[in-house]
């Protein structure tokens, strides 16, 4: 039987719940500010950066003790990443690994669901591989359009209030587990705050961008509900390494992919929402 940690006193779950509100905060203005005040070419770059990180780390999960490695295994992905843009594809070049990586989610999804398939070195690196790459695409996807900085900032805004929520309703009022083997504090309680809260945001995304409210409705649902899929798929991989975090990069917050987890399986799934909805052009 899985471990089920015991709820954390009041002070604790404000230092956690302050955490993610800075979190959010500091990732919406510091991106913010980085995206508006850099050329499209350069913050492309600059957030493909934070990717690969991710990349480092996610690398630490099968391979820890042995740089050699983690560094091959990074510039390889790196390499893959960057080949578009220096071979000047055009931006919907990526579409088809974007809808691909919808259907591999939707694979990962029923893997948590019934967690019938064990994870080894081998899994571990091709999980990496179909996770981060496709992120990345969808992000460059974004960022070639000329609606894509506030559409990322739509996008991370509707993530953090999807952790936001599901942390607050799943701290306070949590009784049934959602994930026991994978991730033993997350409740289906916390799954539908933090849909709540996501919607809320998608709501005031609407309206900014001009976007109707059935186009919001199904972006904010997809957007939570597969950030919270993305988080318990690291949170699977974690395990596995014996690892509590992915990095020490962050203090008090972890790794990058502590940070990002939910996002790289929502940035497909938000991109192919928008391109099937009309937002993006196909």
């Amino acid at each position: 039987m899985a471990y089920l940690a015991p709820a954390p006193g009041m002070d604790e779950f404000m230092s956690s719940l302050t955490k993610r509100i800075i979190t959010a905060v500091v990732l919406l203005i510091g991106v913010g500010s980085a995206l508006y005040a850099l050329p499209a070419s350069t913050a492309r770059y600059v957030l493909g950066a934070f990717v690969f990180i991710g990349v480092w780390e996610w690398s630490g999960f099968f391979a820890r003790h042995s740089p050699s490695i983690r560094a091959l295994y990074t510039l390889m992905m790196f390499g893959a990443g960057l080949l578009p843009l220096v071979t000047g594809a055009s931006p919907g070049a990526g579409d088809p690994i974007i809808y691909i990586a919808v259907g591999w989610w939707l694979v990962v999804l029923c893997w948590l669901v019934f967690n019938s398939v064990a994870i080894n070195s081998w899994g571990c690196a091709l999980a990496g591989l179909l996770c981060l790459q496709p992120a990345w695409l969808s992000l460059a996807r974004l960022m070639n359009m000329g609606e894509g900085v506030p559409l990322l900032l739509w996008f991370i805004g509707i993530v953090a209030a999807a952790d936001i929520g599901a942390y607050f309703t799943g701290r306070r009022f949590g009784q049934r587990k959602l994930a026991p083997r994978v991730s033993p504090g997350k409740t289906w309680e916390g799954l539908g705050g933090g849909l709540l809260c996501a919607i809320l945001v998608a709501v005031l995304g609407a309206s900014w961008l001009n976007i109707s409210l059935v186009v919001f409705a199904a972006v904010g649902a997809a957007v939570a509900g597969f950030s919270i899929v993305g988080d318990l798929t690291v949170s699977a991989f974690k395990r596995y390494a014996g690892l509590k975090d992915s990095g020490r990069l962050l203090p008090g917050h972890g790794g990058v992919m502590d940070r990002i987890d939910g996002m790289v399986a929502a940035l497909p799934v938000f991109v192919v929402t928008l391109l099937l909805t009309g937002v993006l052009d196909a």
